[in-house]
């Protein structure tokens, strides 16, 4: 797909400012369909075919999750979080695959080689996406994001969509524009121009609910909200209200934290509305199944860095309600997928889900020591 760019390719994207905030090139690149990609490019007879990956997955092919669905799956309706039983009713001609999160999570780390020869400042967000800061490269963030997707597409065989915008914010809006295998630019001086007609809720923190709440003050589209008076927001919303004014008008100081030591390890994911109604049984397998790639993703990162965790936080949240956590804090320390999973199945049996569909699910880790301290014990060795 071709660029979409907000201003004129002939100007530089260097040397221009937004008021109230620096300066930056931010790259934020989202692989497409990730899991169902690998798959496709790795057994050529699954090219154009619908491939649905599933977390969970058993033989009889009736219980798990979607973990992706590929493009040529998505035109049936299939999305992520979705039972796999209703993805099957809707794609009785799909082909379901368990998922290969540890050869997955190989993959990714090609691609933050490839990011690497770029800049240093990378902030993988999950197995698939990353934020890029390459402000001290010389070369403009528009060229290096066009070349990272040429060189993913020659070394892997998988294509990604990327955004580039002054921030982290509008990187991420802009990256959601033109899925898959697109790029959308959105230039310093063209910030009003882009925000002005999105809707609302495209807004980072915006839910049904808030979204509501902004509709009754005659709010609907992002132009709206930063033409709103910022101190009302405050008084309807408290800080949220100013934060939401603040990347209404495209200003976001939020920086590009690299992937190393970490104070907190988090993986969420956000159900759609189909996934909504079939969570209204409130099973807590389903929702498990939900969290299992997040525990061995947290898993692998604290393998990596040599980290165990001594609070497990299961973050939650339901239809027309603000998120909710539950905690626990261990008296040693744990790491492996299935003592983190076993903690967040004793958190969700303390939530109260009878009669209420799930909208957001995460898993979190904190308290990080390093497994090398002998004073810290680790639970299920």
């Amino acid at each position: 797909m071709g660029d979409r760019l907000y201003e004129p390719t002939d100007r530089p994207y260097n040397g221009l400012r937004i008021p109230g905030t620096l300066l930056r090139q931010i790259i934020h690149l989202d692989m497409d369909a990730f899991y169902a990609s690998v798959e496709q490019r790795d057994d050529p007879s699954l090219k154009g075919q619908p491939v649905i990956v599933v977390m969970g997955l058993d033989a009889s092919h009736r219980h798990g999750a979607v973990a992706t669905a590929s493009y040529e799956a998505r035109k049936f309706g299939v999305h992520s979080a979705m039972p796999v039983i209703k993805a099957r009713r809707l794609c009785p001609q799909g082909i379901f695959l368990p998922v290969r999160l540890d050869y997955y999570r190989q993959v990714s780390r090609q691609i933050l080689e490839i990011f690497a020869r770029y800049t240093s400042l990378i902030e993988p967000v999950s197995i698939d996406e990353s934020y890029l800061d390459v402000t001290g490269n010389p070369r403009d963030a528009a060229d290096i994001a066009r070349a990272l997707k040429q060189e993913i597409k020659t070394e892997l065989n998988l294509t990604a969509t990327a955004g580039v915008g002054p921030n982290k914010f509008l990187a991420k809006l802009a990256s959601g524009m033109q899925k898959p295998d697109g790029l959308t630019v959105v230039r310093p001086d063209q910030v009003q121009e882009f925000l002005r007609e999105l809707p609302v809720e495209k807004i980072l923190g915006i839910g049904p609910v808030t979204q509501k709440k902004l509709n009754a003050l005659g709010i609907s589209t992002i132009g709206q909200l930063a033409a709103f008076d910022r101190i009302k927001l405050k008084e309807r919303f408290g800080k949220l209200g100013l934060q939401f004014h603040e990347f209404a008008n495209g200003v976001d100081l939020r920086p590009v934290v690299p992937d190393r030591a970490h104070v907190q390890i988090s993986r969420e994911t956000t159900l759609g509305s189909g996934a909504q109604k079939a969570a209204g049984s409130n099973l807590p397998p389903s929702l498990m199944q939900l969290l299992a790639p997040m525990a061995a993703d947290i898993e692998g990162h604290l393998e990596k860095e040599g980290h165990s965790a001594r609070t497990v936080t299961l973050k939650i949240q339901l239809e027309n309600q603000h998120p909710m956590t539950r905690s626990r804090t261990v008296s040693g320390t744990v790491w492996q997928r299935e003592a983190l999973l076993e903690i967040a199945r004793s958190l969700l049996d303390k939530v109260n889900l009878k009669g209420t569909r799930v909208r957001r699910i995460g898993l979190s880790v904190s308290n990080l020591v390093s497994r090398e301290d002998p004073n810290q014990p680790q639970l299920f060795n």
